[in-house]
């Protein structure tokens, strides 16, 4: 409802300001079906659906020849072309810059940025008009090493229509769910505490042959959950999400110790789930205001503590959830996009 009506308000500004300069949305979702991307999916049809502009697939063999030709020419001056009108492309890595060898007229959102990036972005991105960065730690490193490329902070939402399913009320069969990758520290207590519990219904993703597949300790294999609907509504049917920080407990080396918020707190909150994990207290942590919604044990009897006192409370954070919820809607972020860019 309320997405519909900021559709209505605002249509006219988007028509006579902003539909001047962004003219597409481009995305990767042809061939990128990741669990992790699907949230900015919506993001672009929700961007596409309010500003009335197309989304263009990019074609797989489009992106393996830019890796071909930014290998062949990234040391030599490239000629860029200076066409009308802005594309929008949200991009998972900096990589994916290479799309656009030769273009200036791209407006990037980068979700996940690490250290390794540094020389490129300063070399590729300082071309683009302005570059969006979801990540609070990494908006503020960039800023302190003064780099030249013109960023704005664009932190991660939720689309507005999933509130549906977020007031939906589901029977809370899973005891325990972690959609996402493993932590260690969190991974050893789940282990041992089934070993205490072992009726607990403990569902978790394993990669086979390159694909997502999900099992439950009570009913054996679940497979693929084929959509994004389906990962949702498997959420909204369990009682604690297990959320972790990327870049701690040995993930240092793959994010370069950012620990950016991730998707999953977004998905857990929808489904209506206790969250208990393994959390970098950070800016970020803080300014989303996690730290009243997911739980951080120190030890494995704070952890045991936690899941059964969750297990036999039924949900009342509806309000909190609410709350975080609508500060951080799809729609909020397309209005702040408005904004900067008239």
């Amino acid at each position: 409802m309320f997405f519909s009506r900021f559709i209505y308000i605002f249509k006219d500004i988007f028509a006579s300001k902003f539909m001047s300069g962004i003219i597409q949305i481009d995305s990767i979702r042809a061939f990128e079906q990741y669990p992790s991307y699907l949230i900015l999916y919506e993001l672009e049809d929700d961007v596409s659906n309010t500003l009335q502009i197309p989304i263009r697939n990019i074609p797989k063999l489009r992106y393996t020849f830019g890796k071909l030709i930014y290998k062949s020419v990234s040391n030599f001056y490239v000629k860029r072309k200076k066409p009308e009108g802005f594309i929008f492309s949200i991009m998972m890595t900096p990589d994916y810059h290479r799309i656009y060898i030769n273009k200036t007229n791209v407006i990037p959102y980068i979700i996940d940025y690490w250290k390794r990036y540094d020389e490129m972005f300063e070399k590729y991105f300082v071309h683009f008009p302005v570059v969006y960065i979801s990540g609070l730690e990494v908006f503020e490193y960039l800023k302190a090493k003064k780099t030249k490329v013109n960023i704005k902070h664009l932190p991660l939402s939720v689309s507005d229509k999933l509130l549906s399913v977020f007031n939906d009320k589901k029977e809370k069969t899973i005891h325990i769910i972690n959609v996402g990758r493993k932590n260690k520290i969190i991974d050893a207590y789940i282990k041992q505490y089934l070993l205490k519990y072992p009726d607990t219904n403990y569902v978790h993703r394993e990669m086979e042959n390159g694909e997502n597949i999900y099992y439950s300790t009570i009913n054996g294999k679940i497979g693929r959950l084929e959509s994004r609907n389906d990962l949702l509504q498997t959420l909204s049917q369990s009682k604690i999400a297990i959320v972790t920080s990327p870049g701690i407990d040995g993930g240092e080396q793959r994010t370069t110790g950012f620990n950016p918020v991730t998707p999953r707190v977004f998905e857990a909150a929808i489904g209506k789930c206790y969250m208990i994990g393994r959390y970098e207290e950070n800016k970020e942590f803080y300014d989303f205001g996690l730290d009243k919604l997911v739980e951080i044990p120190t030890s494995y009897d704070d952890f045991e503590i936690m899941v059964n006192q969750k297990l036999n409370t039924p949900f009342n954070l509806d309000e909190k959830y609410n709350a975080f919820l609508q500060a951080n809607l799809n729609s909020k972020r397309i209005e702040k996009l408005v904004i900067d860019l008239k």
